[in-house]
């Protein structure tokens, strides 16, 4: 794994931690983190309707940095899948000889008769 890929993996990770932190704080129903950072009624720097368009431009951003990313990530993967199937095909075909042959061996190995151990049984 590159380093790029190990630092798109914990962006994805931070980013998902960071949108649900901000959907929590989403004034949509009592059960949100939105009264965390102001009490009921106290004053707050921003007005409600500043805060609310932070909020949703917060999470519009962190939803597209998630969706990206996530692409990111899936063509990286597609990739290095595909680069691993093109080593097993080249080896395959390399050794194509020889993975013939043992397979050949395997097959014309004796099996074990069966009837001889149940004889040996009784």
């Amino acid at each position: 794994m590159s380093f790029f890929t190990l630092f798109l993996f914990i962006l994805q990770i931070v980013v998902s931690i960071l949108l649900i932190v901000v959907v929590l704080f989403q004034s949509s129903s009592e059960d949100s983190l939105s009264g965390i950072g102001a009490g009921a009624g106290k004053p707050t720097l921003l007005s409600h309707k500043t805060s609310v368009d932070l909020i949703t431009k917060t999470t519009i951003v962190l939803g597209v940095i998630l969706m990206v990313n996530s692409f990111l990530l899936t063509s990286i993967s597609t990739r290095e899948y595909r680069k691993s199937q093109n080593i097993i095909k080249d080896y395959i075909k390399e050794n194509k000889n020889e993975i013939i042959k043992d397979n050949l061996e395997i097959k014309n190995t004796p099996k074990n008769d069966t009837n001889n151990i149940n004889n040996n049984k009784k």
